[in-house]
Formats: C-alpha cells, sequence, structure tokens
C-alpha cells in the first residue's frame, strides 16, 4: 500500500504534460510566451497542435498503446473550439468517447460567449470554459490557473 502512495505522490510531482490545441498563431504565441518559464523550470511540457484532426491523431497513438513515456497521456489540454478540419466539439467528443482518454482533464480556449456553447462545453465534463477576450492577449492568469490546478487538484492517473 505504500508503495502506490508513494508512487502517487511522486506523479503528483512530475512535469506535467499539456496540448494545446489551437489554430490561432497569435493566441499560440502569446501562451507560449506566458508558460515558457514554467516549461524551463520543468514545470510543464507543452505541446501544440494546429487543429483538431491533428491532436485526434496523436491522441488516438497514445490510446492505442500508452505504454510507455513516449506515450504519456497529456494531464491537461487546452482546446479551442473553432479550427479548420475539426473543430473543438468534434475532439471532445472523440475524447469522452475512447474509455482510455475519456477522464482526460481538457479546459476550452475560445472568443465565443455563447451561452449555448458554454453549457454545451460543460456537458461534456470540461474542467474550466475560459474567454480568449477576458484574458486579453496576456496569458498570466492561463498560466497562474495551470499551476495553481495542476498543484491543488489529483489529476487522473493515465
Amino acid at each position: 500500500m505504500e508503495e502506490v502512495s508513494g508512487n502517487i505522490l511522486i506523479e503528483f510531482f512530475m512535469k506535467k504534460n499539456i496540448f494545446l490545441v489551437d489554430d490561432d498563431e497569435t493566441d499560440v504565441i502569446a501562451i507560449k510566451r506566458a508558460l515558457r518559464r514554467k516549461v524551463q523550470e520543468g514545470k510543464f511540457d507543452l505541446d501544440i497542435f494546429r487543429d483538431g484532426e491533428a491532436v485526434t491523431e496523436r491522441l488516438e497513438e497514445i490510446g492505442a498503446s500508452a505504454d510507455g513515456e513516449g506515450n504519456k497521456i497529456p494531464d491537461i489540454i487546452l482546446l479551442d473550439l473553432n479550427m479548420p478540419k475539426m473543430g473543438g466539439f468534434e475532439v471532445l467528443e472523440k475524447i469522452r468517447n475512447d474509455h482510455k482518454l475519456k477522464t482526460m482533464v481538457v479546459f476550452i480556449l475560445s472568443t465565443s460567449k455563447n451561452p449555448q456553447e458554454i453549457k454545451r462545453a460543460y456537458c461534456k465534463n470540461v474542467a474550466g470554459y475560459l474567454v480568449k477576450d477576458e484574458m486579453g492577449n496576456r496569458y498570466e492568469r492561463l498560466t497562474e490557473l495551470l499551476e495553481t490546478y495542476s498543484d491543488t487538484v489529483a489529476l487522473p492517473p493515465n
């Protein structure tokens, strides 16, 4: 029993892997800049995907063989809703329908304040719905949220 507790404790303090899925270059640059220090400190790894198809392909690879260090399920996904090829809701649907991925922590990043979209996202068990305009072009608040969240909340085990 102690070994299991020790493993959970070690996993709690390990680097968190974050997938950013966003097609807006300005937002990607701003988020990368805001997270840079935490990435350099070894607190976060950040993988960037420009559309829903790219992240879905990667998640399918991970789901098919989530066994090695290179195939670790991401701890947190930051998911834009409006993207080319495959939108955020389609990605979210695939995640929630995959038994290996369905417990992943997903935050929506969107320009939309549409109440129906917000409700739809929460019905798919997102951890939060963040409106980009309310964060401005600086994402320090996002960095603080991710750090506090990953330090405070027990994330689903991979």
